[in-house]
């Protein structure tokens, strides 16, 4: 059994192109967000950290590399059935109200020029004031340029930011 031509460029296309999914996102109508708050602590590194900084940052967010800098201490005062008791607290002062989890669900397929990928990525932002689940944001895409034929118009990235600023309302 040969294989044509046009067949064996369809496979190849399909190969190559590897399967991606659409753009995914999930507003949990439930919880308020405050539009106005545009510091975020991405609270996972990874590879792509970085990429992910620089594309929300272009959109006017602030994100914060680290969830807090700060110790505090506050003397708290507690009933129990001794009377009160005088307690010293330490806690860690939140930097940011929001947090960012940038998660690479699965890889689709690599570039043989460079080190980008096509992978799915997750984008769960929380309330980290009230630990609640914002939103998410789900996209399969190319990371970046691959090659010298490579013509997109967005990647990945790009796509997260765009929709978490379409959503941020």
């Amino acid at each position: 059994m040969a294989i044509s031509f046009s067949q064996s460029l369809f496979f190849a296309t399909i190969f190559l192109s590897g399967c991606a999914s659409g753009l995914n996102v999930h507003k949990f109508e439930d919880v308020k967000i405050d539009p106005n708050e545009k510091a975020f602590v991405l609270l996972t590194d990874s590879n792509w950290a970085t990429n992910l900084r620089l594309e929300l940052a272009k959109h006017g967010f602030k994100i914060k590399k680290f969830a807090s800098t700060q110790n505090v201490r506050k003397n708290m005062v507690t009933e129990s059935s001794g009377g009160l008791v005088e307690d010293e607290r330490l806690y860690k002062e939140a930097g940011a109200r929001y947090g960012i989890t940038l998660t690479q669900k699965s890889q689709m397929d690599w570039c043989p020029f460079n080190d980008n990928i096509k992978a799915n990525f997750s984008l769960e932002v929380s309330d980290l004031k009230t630990n609640d689940v914002v939103m998410v944001i789900e996209k399969a895409n190319w990371t970046g340029l691959c090659g010298p034929f490579s013509v997109r118009s967005k990647y990945v990235f790009e796509e997260l930011a765009d929709e978490l600023v379409n959503n941020w309302k």
